[in-house]
């Protein structure tokens, strides 16, 4: 994923469908499509994080964690999961969304062979800013799912 461009138009409806899964499938299925497209979306990420050498690739783990985790709370169910309701474990998993905005933003970089137009990285500004909209809105969607109070 050397180029930028590429890498952000492949990124995205990957993510979407990640974020948004409990829509289309249920059960088993929804661990099976969130399983593939979790591995798409990571190798996506590692690849630009080890190509842009700023982040080490190991971090590329934080941009399919937090959903991975919601999927597998709401495969089991809240019986399941009632030992996990306390504000730790609900700080935790924020602090994990936190971690994926981090991760994407710092993965929406321009390379050292790509030149930004002007004086300021206009993709970067408007990719950071959505990147953290739709982790912040992802967190809550996923939240009140899993976190029923």
């Amino acid at each position: 994923m050397k180029n930028r461009f590429t890498y952000i138009c492949s990124i995205l409806p990957a993510l979407f469908l990640l974020n948004n899964l409990p829509f289309f499938f249920h059960g088993v299925w929804q661990l099976v499509v969130a399983g593939a497209l979790a591995l798409a979306v990571w190798v996506l990420v590692w690849l630009r994080l080890f190509i842009l050498n700023r982040l080490r690739p190991e971090f590329a783990v934080l941009s399919i964690v937090p959903q991975i985790a919601a999927y597998v709370c709401l495969y089991l169910g809240p019986e399941a999961t009632a030992p996990y309701q306390d504000n730790v474990w609900q700080n935790f998993y924020a602090l994990l969304w936190i971690g994926t905005a981090f991760t994407g933003i710092c993965s929406m970089r321009a390379g050292a062979w790509e030149k930004a137009k002007g004086k300021k990285d206009t993709v970067f500004v408007m990719m950071s800013v959505l990147t953290a909209l739709y982790c912040f809105y992802c967190c809550g969607t996923f939240f009140v799912k899993i976190f029923p109070q």
